[in-house]
Formats: structure tokens, sequence, C-alpha cells
């Protein structure tokens, strides 16, 4: 593999350690969901294929893959479910998950992984576990799918006037509420600002992860324009299986 401190570029190129690694890959849905899990399971497939063992640890829904690791899983919660009892349930778990950190701590003491690869946490697993690994000293690689870290609601996009949006630049967060911009009303509006605004007062990801992964070039950039830190972002495309 390239040295990522001489290249904003790396790849897939060279997998192979000096012995089989433990690698933790950490996301919030295990089951086909969407991109972010078809990444997710290509690369599980690619480290497995080079005698790498793969951890999991995710959210608990009836469509996960089947692992041992499932007793491990965070318990489930639904952001869709509009009725006042879910609302307040997934509202108090957005920020800061103590069943996560305390369950990940269980996972590392039993599976002593080398090395975390955390895809998506936002909302059902949040950065709590960072805490965890941290202090386990667990080092820690993030890929970063979405423009989430500098855009409340990931897109850039304001869904009501189909807006392409860079506003929230520079922490203005507040303007996902003035926009509208969560996916289930004002309340996820507000839920998602105040999300923004803490992950960044708590810097929780830049203190804890040590590199950070964008597919394209493009994303790096727009993280980089709004606020993170250049020199630990590193551009490595999504793969196929050319079969």
């Amino acid at each position: 593999m390239n040295d990522p401190a001489a290249d904003p570029d790396v790849g897939y190129s060279n997998l192979v350690s000096e012995r089989p690694l433990t690698i933790l890959l950490i996301n919030k849905f295990l089951f086909p969901f969407g991109g972010v899990e078809s990444v997710l399971f290509a690369e599980k497939a690619l480290l497995e294929s080079y005698g790498h063992r793969v951890v999991l640890f995710g959210m608990h829904h009836p469509r996960n893959i089947e692992t041992p690791w499932a007793r491990y899983f965070v318990s489930q919660v639904d952001y869709a479910d509009r009725s006042p009892r879910a609302r307040l349930r997934a509202a108090a778990r957005a920020l800061f998950s103590l069943e996560a950190q305390r369950k990940i701590r269980r996972l590392i003491r039993d599976a002593k992984p080398d090395i975390a690869h955390v895809h998506h946490i936002y909302h059902q697993i949040t950065p709590s576990i960072l805490y965890a690994l941290r202090a386990a000293r667990v080092p820690i690689v993030q890929t970063i799918h979405d423009y989430k870290p500098v855009c409340p609601n990931a897109k850039c996009y304001i869904p009501a006037s189909g807006e392409v949006c860079f506003r929230c630049r520079g922490g203005r967060f507040y303007h996902a509420i003035a926009h509208n911009c969560g996916s289930y009303g004002r309340a996820s509006s507000i839920l998602i600002a105040l999300e923004a605004y803490f992950n960044r007062l708590t810097c929780a990801y830049e203190k804890h992860i040590s590199l950070f992964l964008t597919p394209s070039r493009f994303l790096r950039d727009t993280l980089v324009a709004g606020g993170m830190p250049a020199e630990r972002i590193r551009v490595v495309p999504n793969f196929v299986d050319p079969d």
C-alpha cells in the first residue's frame, strides 16, 4: 500500500501483513440496506480472503446477517417510528449511547481487536464507542461515506427546495433547523443540529480517530472545506470484484 503520509490516495493494493489481524468492523446496520452496507460486506469478504479475522459490531435488527458477535450488539431503535415513546427513546440515544459504550467494552475484552474500522455510527450507536476503543488503545480508522461531519443531514441538500446547500459550513448548523433538513420534520431537524453541535464541541471524532478515509477526492475536499483536518484524510475508492 502507498505511504499515506506521502499520498492522499491509497488503495487495497496490499492487504498482506506479517500476521493475520483481528479487525473490528463497525456499522449501525448489518443487513443489506444501502451503499454503505454493500461496501462493508465487500470489505469483510476481502479481508477474510487474506486470512484476517473480522469481528462485527452494530445494532440488533431482524434482517441482520448471521454472526456470532450479535450478543454484543446494541438494542434496536427506529427513528421512523413516530410514536411519542419511540421519539423520546430515539432522542435519548442520538448523542451519546451508554449502552453502546458498555457493550463494545465487553466486545473489546473478548475479541481483542488489533484495529477498528468504523463506518456509520451516528444516531443508533454514537461516538460513545470511540472513547472505549481509545481507552483500550485500539487504533481507529473511519470511512466517511457522506457529508455528515460538515452537514447535519449528511446530504448538503435541502429536501424541501431541492437546493444544493453548504450553509452549515464553518459550524453554522442552525441552518438545518431553519431549512427543516431533518428526515422526519422539525423535531428531527432540531435533533440533527444539536448532534452536529455536540460532535463539533466535543471533537469526539477528531480526538479519537487516527485516519479518515473517503471514497472520492470530491468528498475529501468538501470535508476539508468544512473544517476537517486535511492531513488525516485519505482517498480509498470503493472497489468491485471484476468477476
